[in-house]
């Protein structure tokens, strides 16, 4: 008995079976070894009293092409703001004319709690509260010192979509119920890119 057949069509069969496995081999080795990482759902969508949705992760295109993964993906726009930011540990300390409100949550993810208020016209002016805020985040910490690295990447990357002038002022940032010492604001604004 031989391995390999006389005939020239089974040969071809033969090479082309083995090619096919080859290359069904490669396919897998490749999806398994050599694909970026699966998109993954931040958030809790289930067990939440108040039906806040779960975020979607978003990648970023940076200026030499690599794909770079938000430390905090938002399911909601973040457009630059003006006016301060007015920081808070309860929704409730905030005045009701702050819009938007983000709430960032223990585990890192982001709910919006208030929707900006629509534009005008288009291409109208950024609106601010009646004190001057043109943003509200609320924390899961009452002290700025002891928010937890999550939180503290999806706090910076909401300042940084917020806020566009850099080195950020440590006055655009006020406390509305939560204590921010100088030090920890600036230790925490000096990550800005």
């Amino acid at each position: 008995m031989r391995l390999w057949p006389e005939s020239l069509v089974a040969r071809l069969g033969v090479a082309l079976a083995l090619a096919l496995a080859a290359v069904a081999l490669l396919a897998v080795l490749v999806a398994k070894f050599d694909s970026p990482p699966e998109v993954v759902l931040r958030g809790r969508e289930a067990g939440r009293a108040d039906g806040a949705r779960a975020e979607r992760v978003e990648v970023e295109i940076v200026d030499d092409g690599c794909a770079v993964v938000a430390p905090a993906a938002f399911s909601f726009f973040v457009r630059p703001i003006v006016g301060t930011v007015l920081v808070a540990h309860r929704l409730r300390a905030l005045p009701p004319d702050v819009a938007p409100v983000v709430e960032v949550l223990a585990d890192g993810s982001a709910v919006l709690r208030r929707p900006a208020p629509l534009a005008q016209a288009p291409g109208g002016a950024a609106v601010v509260s009646r004190d001057g805020h043109g943003a509200g985040l609320v924390l899961p910490a009452a002290d700025l010192a002891e928010l937890p690295p999550a939180v503290r990447g999806t706090v910076l990357e909401l300042l940084r979509r917020w806020l566009r002038e850099r080195p950020v002022p440590p006055a655009r940032l006020q406390a509305a119920d939560v204590l921010m010492r100088p030090r920890d604001l600036r230790a925490l604004l000096r990550w800005l890119p």
